[in-house]
């Protein structure tokens, strides 16, 4: 699984980046050295950012999932299992999706249980950090459009 661990460190890494740039934005705003408007374009570019690498995380995880390395722990067989990713891309880009799409942990989490009816790893994650990443959905979706 070393594409998710990458994929999960590259996520880390963004989200520790975010934090230092939202302390250094708030001190130069403190010292108005920065307008508004300034500081709400910096917040919005780098939380789309972040959620960009949220959603990349999510995908490789699907994509692992159905086509990478099986586990070996009890609960977590897979019920179906692709050679190729470009199989499930087929499967899950069907009828004509451009992307993979996945914009709730729910909907993460469904498409795991195709593959594996544990729902793993993305049944793990706890309810409160649904609810955080839900919101931070619903922003970017404000954002975004």
């Amino acid at each position: 699984m070393s594409r998710i661990t990458d994929q999960t460190k590259r996520f880390i890494r963004r989200v520790a980046t975010f934090r230092n740039c939202c302390s250094r934005i708030e001190e130069q705003f403190a010292a108005n050295r920065l307008r508004t408007t300034d500081v709400e374009l910096v917040y919005a570019s780098s939380f789309l950012s972040v959620c960009a690498q949220w959603e990349g995380l999510l995908e490789a995880v699907i994509y692992e999932v159905g086509c990478g390395e099986g586990s070996r722990k009890r609960g977590n067989a897979r019920a179906v299992t692709f050679k190729k990713r470009s199989h499930l891309e087929q499967l899950l880009l069907f009828p004509s999706k451009d992307y993979l799409g996945i914009s709730t942990v729910k909907q993460a989490e469904s498409l795991t249980r195709i593959l594996v009816p544990s729902g793993m790893p993305v049944a793990t994650i706890d309810e409160p950090s649904r609810t955080l990443l839900q919101q931070a959905g619903w922003i970017r979706n404000a954002i975004a459009h």
